[in-house]
């Protein structure tokens, strides 16, 4: 018996773990003064692009389910969710940004008829359930 792919729907309740938790991290260096919200960005955009790379993510953990794939791919596979955000950190506005908030959209589109993300195809990578550890399956 395989590993079973992890749904949709818990995918995406994974993704709002992750996203909640960098509002709350958001939140609180607000509370620091300027020079923090100014570094927020580059961290969230940090996260966005390395919350994989040891196959898991906080929501993923939370939700006991794992990222397959080699680590460098793990980093690939959100780069497409990263691009979008890093426009954002930049400031750039006009075409770029529509651009970059179109590739997060069709990212989301994309998940909901594929059931993957563009990043998990374009990486060779695939969301899967966590195996329990052996002392649950006795």
């Amino acid at each position: 018996m395989g590993i079973a792919k992890a749904s949709t729907s818990r995918r995406f309740v994974g993704w709002v773990i992750d996203i909640a938790i960098l509002l709350a991290i958001g939140f609180i260096m607000e509370s620091f003064g300027d020079a923090a919200v100014q570094i927020f960005p580059f961290l969230m955009l940090a996260y966005l692009l390395f919350r994989d790379v040891t196959g898991v993510s906080i929501g993923k953990y939370v939700l006991r389910m794992r990222v397959e794939g080699r680590s460098q791919a793990r980093i690939v596979r959100n780069a497409t969710i990263a691009a979008g955000s890093l426009v954002g950190v930049a400031g750039v506005s006009g075409p770029v940004d529509t651009i970059a908030s179109s590739l997060i959209l069709v990212e989301c589109l994309y998940i909901l008829v594929r059931g993957e993300r563009i990043g998990d195809r374009l990486a060779g990578t695939e969301v899967v359930m966590s195996v329990p550890p052996q002392s649950q399956l006795e």
